[in-house]
């Protein structure tokens, strides 16, 4: 059973009481001493009676002094600091009840305001942080939407330049060849016309990455082993000009699902991502490709490619996946590998997210959702 307060003006009648119970004791015991010697001090009894006043308020004024100190003018003392530190921003500042009265039961209700600001102020951080979360999510979605729509506009666009370069260039491919044949021609001319061939097959090639890119092909969807494709990229790369310089460093988590897409493709995402980062590197270094689950749970695959290379200066991070954007010297790239990354990742309804720091290298990676009761590898 919760113990009955004492009220405070209860209290201080009864300490006055007893206050002054006692001084009229004290102080009578001194006067009736006095009064003793009347005979002696007969002609002072005016003075004694102005000493019996004089003791009687000093007795009061000095105890009552004290009584109010302790009993209230300490106490809210204390709430009014207390007061003042809440106001400064200290949520921590607790007020110690002396007494259980009317100030104590204020002392209590200011603990439990100050918890309850305390609570609230975490649950209004933890709101803060949830809506920063979704107006970066709002923000990243908003990106992706203007994005796609960017990429479908050049898509249409590459589609039909692509359709109108090939024809006349597959024209002049015969013509060159039926013109190799030719059996006068001498040493200057054959190198001449495999200068030309040369030159004629990367217009070939960037036409076919253009018709690759704007009509992915339509692939019927099936289960990919990730760590598979991952190791079978590495491979196929390992041919490349420049990936000799390059060590490679694999941390494939064994026993994850696959994912549902088509092989071909999947297999073109790893070797552009691979040659990307390898490019990035021309004097060599270390090139990570890590697998694993993305959330806890095994919703989702991850496959992070990570190098060590010149990294990728801040303003060019929002471009990187813009067809044609590249910062290579020309005749180097036709910016459109990154590009064609971001469509493959899309039709397999995953993201592609990026980190980088100049200098320090760069972060590719690649979120896709597991087959539904995928198979393991």
């Amino acid at each position: 059973m919760k113990p009955r307060m004492k009220s405070i003006i209860t209290e201080v009648v009864i300490n006055f009481s007893v206050l002054m119970t006692s001084a009229l004791v004290l102080i009578s015991v001194v006067v009736l001493w006095i009064w003793g010697y009347q005979e002696e001090f007969q002609s002072f009894t005016p003075l004694i009676v102005i000493v019996y006043v004089l003791l009687f308020s000093a007795v009061i004024a000095g105890f009552g002094y004290v009584l109010l100190s302790r009993v209230v003018l300490r106490p809210l003392r204390q709430i009014l600091l207390a007061t003042e530190r809440l106001a400064q921003g200290d949520l921590g500042v607790r007020v110690q009840a002396m007494e259980e009265n009317e100030l104590g039961a204020l002392a209590h209700a200011f603990n439990r305001m100050t918890e309850q600001i305390q609570l609230q102020q975490q649950d209004l951080r933890s709101h803060l942080s949830a809506l920063e979360r979704v107006n970066r999510e709002l923000e990243r979605t908003q990106n992706q939407l203007i994005f796609s729509e960017k990429l479908a506009s050049v898509g249409r666009l590459a589609a039909g330049v692509a359709h109108e370069i090939g024809n006349p260039l597959s024209a002049i491919l015969g013509y060159l060849e039926i013109l190799k044949r030719h059996p006068g021609l001498g040493p200057e001319q054959n190198d001449l016309l495999q200068r030309i061939e040369k030159e004629l097959s990367r217009i070939h090639r960037i036409i076919r990455e253009l018709l690759d890119y704007s009509r992915p092909a339509k692939e019927e969807g099936e289960e990919v082993l990730v760590n598979q494709a991952v190791s079978a990229a590495v491979d196929l790369v390992s041919a490349q000009k420049g990936f000799p310089a390059i060590e490679p460093v694999l941390r494939l988590e064994p026993g994850l699902p696959a994912v549902r897409g088509s092989r071909h493709q999947f297999q073109q995402l790893l070797v552009n991502l691979i040659l990307n980062a390898v490019d990035a590197m021309p004097r060599g270094g270390r090139l990570t490709i890590l697998t694993g689950l993305h959330k806890v749970g095994g919703g989702e695959v991850e496959i992070r490619v990570e190098d060590t290379g010149e990294g990728i200066p801040r303003e060019n991070l929002r471009r990187i996946f813009d067809p044609f954007f590249t910062t290579r010297e020309p005749g180097q790239g036709t910016g459109l590998g990154l590009s064609i990354c971001s469509r493959i990742v899309d039709s397999m309804n995953g993201r592609i997210e990026v980190e980088s720091q100049p200098g320090r290298g760069s972060v590719f990676t690649v979120v896709l959702p597991a087959a539904p009761a995928a198979s393991t590898g």
